[in-house]
């Protein structure tokens, strides 16, 4: 026998799907990660400004202001516990929020992100996750060693200014930033 779909519509078995608009850690941290590596190869601000957006969400939705760091997701209001703070997603988080501080030029992104570290990276916590802590270990190089800055700063970005880019992109360095900038911000370092 088959069934028939007028019998699948009224099966009593079936659960309506129920989905939730809140946001979670690791979609907000790896998709502003993934509007940073856009904006790196394409030297289109929207994707900066995209990133600008994710990061501001993850800020008032996401953030433990007490302790610092991040939550998993919202934190509801009924809940006798809080959401956990995901060590890794928040070493993810970290890397992107320095990554966007360096190209906006903003220490309080970077203060962020080593504040996520901070609350999450506790000794327990790094012991509890063992080996699964790559994430922690590549954030803790972003944060703590020099970044390789390759700024195009031109007024207009013409032929010139996208000839400049497009050789820049070319080099490769583990820790470079890529970007185009205005006259003047080159001169403040994160």
């Amino acid at each position: 026998s088959t069934l028939s779909s007028s019998s699948a519509a009224s099966d009593v078995y079936k659960r309506q799907m129920e989905t939730e608009e809140r946001p979670y850690l690791a979609a907000q941290a790896w998709f502003g990660s993934a509007l940073l590596a856009l904006h790196g190869v394409t030297g289109e601000a929207r994707w900066l400004d995209h990133a600008v957006t994710v990061a501001t969400a993850l800020e008032s939705q996401l953030l433990d202001e007490a302790l610092g760091g991040f939550f998993a997701t919202v934190p509801e209001p009924q809940a006798v516990v809080a959401p956990r703070k995901p060590l890794e997603l928040n070493a993810r988080a970290a890397h992107f929020l320095y990554d966007l501080a360096v190209l906006r030029k903003q220490p309080r992104l970077a203060a962020m992100a080593e504040d996520a570290i901070r609350a999450a990276a506790t000794p327990e916590a790094v012991r509890r996750e063992g080996r699964v802590t790559g994430e922690l270990a590549l954030a803790l190089e972003t944060l703590t060693a020099a970044y390789v800055e390759f700024s195009v700063v031109s007024r207009e970005r013409d032929g010139a200014a996208w000839a400049l880019f497009k050789a820049a992109r070319s080099v490769h360095h583990p820790r470079k930033v890529l970007h185009f900038e205005a006259p003047g911000l080159s001169l403040i370092h994160i």
